[in-house]
Protein backbone atom coordinates (compact mmCIF):
# COMPACT_ATOMS: atom_id res chain seq x y z
CA UNK A 1 0.00 0.00 0.00
CA UNK A 2 1.48 3.41 -0.96
CA UNK A 3 2.07 5.98 1.80
CA UNK A 4 -0.90 8.24 2.52
CA UNK A 5 1.21 11.40 2.82
CA UNK A 6 3.02 12.88 -0.17
CA UNK A 7 6.14 15.03 0.31
CA UNK A 8 7.47 17.88 -1.83
CA UNK A 9 10.57 19.95 -1.09
CA UNK A 10 10.12 23.62 -0.34
CA UNK A 11 12.87 24.44 -2.83
CA UNK A 12 10.97 22.70 -5.64
CA UNK A 13 7.76 24.43 -4.58
CA UNK A 14 9.37 27.86 -4.54
CA UNK A 15 10.83 27.29 -8.03
CA UNK A 16 7.46 26.03 -9.33
CA UNK A 17 5.76 29.09 -7.80
CA UNK A 18 8.18 31.40 -9.61
CA UNK A 19 7.46 29.53 -12.87
CA UNK A 20 3.71 29.61 -12.16
CA UNK A 21 3.55 25.79 -12.34
CA UNK A 22 2.58 24.69 -8.81
CA UNK A 23 -0.13 22.23 -10.01
CA UNK A 24 2.70 20.11 -11.45
CA UNK A 25 3.81 19.36 -7.86
CA UNK A 26 0.68 19.69 -5.72
CA UNK A 27 -2.90 18.87 -6.74
CA UNK A 28 -5.73 21.34 -7.12
CA UNK A 29 -7.79 19.25 -4.72
CA UNK A 30 -8.84 19.14 -1.04
CA UNK A 31 -6.08 18.21 1.38
CA UNK A 32 -4.68 18.35 4.87
CA UNK A 33 -1.11 19.64 4.79
CA UNK A 34 1.92 20.17 7.02
CA UNK A 35 5.01 22.33 6.64
CA UNK A 36 8.05 20.80 8.33
CA UNK A 37 11.76 21.52 8.42
CA UNK A 38 13.83 19.58 5.90
CA UNK A 39 17.04 19.73 8.00
CA UNK A 40 19.09 19.67 4.82
CA UNK A 41 22.61 21.06 5.21
CA UNK A 42 23.50 23.56 2.45
CA UNK A 43 26.58 22.92 0.29
CA UNK A 44 28.58 25.62 2.00
CA UNK A 45 28.12 23.85 5.35
CA UNK A 46 29.84 20.75 3.96
CA UNK A 47 32.89 22.73 2.85
CA UNK A 48 34.55 22.92 6.28
CA UNK A 49 34.17 22.06 9.94
CA UNK A 50 33.79 25.75 10.78
CA UNK A 51 30.97 26.27 8.26
CA UNK A 52 29.19 23.11 9.39
CA UNK A 53 29.38 24.15 13.05
CA UNK A 54 28.05 27.60 12.17
CA UNK A 55 25.13 26.14 10.18
CA UNK A 56 24.26 23.56 12.85
CA UNK A 57 24.38 26.13 15.66
CA UNK A 58 22.00 28.37 13.73
CA UNK A 59 19.69 25.48 12.81
CA UNK A 60 19.40 24.48 16.47
CA UNK A 61 18.16 27.97 17.39
CA UNK A 62 15.42 28.28 14.77
CA UNK A 63 12.05 28.71 16.53
CA UNK A 64 9.78 25.65 16.45
CA UNK A 65 6.77 27.41 18.00
CA UNK A 66 5.59 30.97 18.38
CA UNK A 67 2.70 32.70 20.12
CA UNK A 68 1.81 36.27 19.22
CA UNK A 69 -0.92 38.32 20.90
CA UNK A 70 -2.96 35.35 22.16
CA UNK A 71 -5.75 36.24 24.59
CA UNK A 72 -6.08 33.67 27.38
CA UNK A 73 -8.74 35.47 29.42
CA UNK A 74 -10.04 38.98 30.10
CA UNK A 75 -6.90 39.79 32.10
CA UNK A 76 -4.19 37.64 30.50
CA UNK A 77 -2.59 37.90 27.05
CA UNK A 78 0.48 35.97 25.90
CA UNK A 79 2.57 37.88 23.40
CA UNK A 80 5.96 37.22 21.82
CA UNK A 81 6.49 33.73 23.26
CA UNK A 82 9.06 31.78 21.23
CA UNK A 83 10.22 28.21 21.76
CA UNK A 84 13.60 27.25 20.30
CA UNK A 85 16.80 25.43 21.11
CA UNK A 86 19.72 27.14 22.82
CA UNK A 87 22.34 26.16 20.24
CA UNK A 88 25.82 24.78 20.85
CA UNK A 89 27.73 25.99 23.90
CA UNK A 90 31.31 27.23 23.27
CA UNK A 91 32.60 23.96 24.77
CA UNK A 92 30.44 21.86 22.44
CA UNK A 93 31.48 23.95 19.45
CA UNK A 94 35.13 23.36 20.37
CA UNK A 95 34.55 19.60 20.68
CA UNK A 96 32.50 19.50 17.50
CA UNK A 97 35.26 20.87 15.25
CA UNK A 98 37.62 17.87 15.33
CA UNK A 99 34.70 15.43 15.00
CA UNK A 100 33.65 17.09 11.74
CA UNK A 101 37.16 17.60 10.37
CA UNK A 102 36.62 15.45 7.26
CA UNK A 103 34.03 15.95 4.53
CA UNK A 104 32.97 12.32 4.94
CA UNK A 105 32.12 12.95 8.61
CA UNK A 106 30.17 16.10 7.71
CA UNK A 107 28.23 14.28 4.97
CA UNK A 108 27.42 11.47 7.40
CA UNK A 109 26.05 13.90 10.01
CA UNK A 110 24.16 15.84 7.33
CA UNK A 111 22.43 12.60 6.27
CA UNK A 112 21.69 11.74 9.92
CA UNK A 113 20.07 15.13 10.50
CA UNK A 114 18.06 14.97 7.28
CA UNK A 115 16.68 11.57 8.31
CA UNK A 116 15.86 13.00 11.75
CA UNK A 117 13.29 15.35 10.20
CA UNK A 118 10.66 12.58 10.29
CA UNK A 119 10.75 12.77 14.09
CA UNK A 120 10.33 16.54 14.35
CA UNK A 121 7.01 18.27 15.01
CA UNK A 122 5.83 20.22 11.96
CA UNK A 123 5.81 24.00 12.03
CA UNK A 124 2.34 24.44 10.57
CA UNK A 125 -0.79 22.42 9.77
CA UNK A 126 -3.66 23.50 7.54
CA UNK A 127 -6.63 22.35 5.50
CA UNK A 128 -7.79 23.51 2.10
CA UNK A 129 -10.24 22.80 -0.70
CA UNK A 130 -7.47 23.53 -3.25
CA UNK A 131 -3.92 22.65 -2.21
CA UNK A 132 -2.19 24.30 -5.18
CA UNK A 133 -4.01 27.59 -4.53
CA UNK A 134 -3.29 27.46 -0.78
CA UNK A 135 0.38 26.65 -1.35
CA UNK A 136 0.60 29.64 -3.70
CA UNK A 137 -0.92 31.85 -0.99
CA UNK A 138 1.69 30.68 1.54
CA UNK A 139 4.61 31.18 -0.84
CA UNK A 140 3.44 34.67 -1.85
CA UNK A 141 3.13 35.78 1.79
CA UNK A 142 -0.67 36.17 1.73
CA UNK A 143 -1.09 33.94 4.82
CA UNK A 144 0.01 34.47 8.40
CA UNK A 145 2.48 31.58 8.15
CA UNK A 146 3.89 32.93 4.88
CA UNK A 147 4.32 36.36 6.46
CA UNK A 148 6.14 34.88 9.45
CA UNK A 149 8.66 33.17 7.20
CA UNK A 150 9.42 36.51 5.57
CA UNK A 151 10.61 37.96 8.89
CA UNK A 152 14.43 37.84 9.21
CA UNK A 153 14.32 36.75 12.87
CA UNK A 154 12.67 33.42 12.01
CA UNK A 155 15.86 32.26 10.28
CA UNK A 156 14.27 29.88 7.76
CA UNK A 157 12.89 30.18 4.25
CA UNK A 158 10.92 27.94 1.91
CA UNK A 159 13.97 25.93 0.70
CA UNK A 160 14.52 24.91 4.35
CA UNK A 161 11.07 23.26 4.48
CA UNK A 162 9.07 20.38 3.04
CA UNK A 163 5.34 20.20 2.38
CA UNK A 164 3.54 17.01 3.39
CA UNK A 165 -0.02 16.59 2.20
CA UNK A 166 -2.83 14.07 2.40
CA UNK A 167 -5.31 14.29 -0.47
CA UNK A 168 -8.94 14.09 0.55
CA UNK A 169 -10.54 13.83 -2.90
CA UNK A 170 -10.20 10.06 -2.58
CA UNK A 171 -12.97 10.18 0.05
CA UNK A 172 -15.39 11.38 -2.66
CA UNK A 173 -17.70 13.35 -0.38
CA UNK A 174 -20.40 14.95 -2.53
CA UNK A 175 -21.75 17.30 0.12
CA UNK A 176 -19.49 20.39 0.15
CA UNK A 177 -20.50 21.44 3.67
CA UNK A 178 -19.83 17.96 5.03
CA UNK A 179 -16.48 17.85 3.23
CA UNK A 180 -15.46 21.20 4.78
CA UNK A 181 -16.47 19.97 8.24
CA UNK A 182 -14.37 16.84 7.79
CA UNK A 183 -11.34 18.88 6.68
CA UNK A 184 -11.60 21.12 9.74
CA UNK A 185 -11.93 18.11 12.04
CA UNK A 186 -8.90 16.40 10.47
CA UNK A 187 -6.94 19.65 10.71
CA UNK A 188 -7.73 19.93 14.42
CA UNK A 189 -6.72 16.31 15.07
CA UNK A 190 -3.54 16.62 13.00
CA UNK A 191 -2.52 19.90 14.65
CA UNK A 192 -3.16 18.51 18.12
CA UNK A 193 -1.31 15.22 17.72
CA UNK A 194 1.58 16.63 15.68
CA UNK A 195 1.99 19.72 17.94
CA UNK A 196 2.39 22.11 15.01
CA UNK A 197 3.92 25.14 16.72
CA UNK A 198 2.98 27.96 14.34
CA UNK A 199 -0.77 27.31 14.24
CA UNK A 200 -2.52 30.16 16.03
CA UNK A 201 -6.20 29.23 15.78
CA UNK A 202 -7.84 26.92 18.27
CA UNK A 203 -9.57 24.53 15.86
Amino acid sequence: MPPAWDVVSGLDLRDAYLRNSLPELVPESPAIYLWRRALRAPRRALSSSTEFTKWLNGAMQIPIAEVRDQRLSHFAVVDQLTIRGAGLTPTKQHQFGPLMATRRAREWLAKYLHDLRDLLPPLYCGETADLAQRTRAHLSGETGFGQRLQRPKVGISWPDLELLFYQLDRLQLRNDARAAELRKLLELLTTTFSVAGYVSRRG
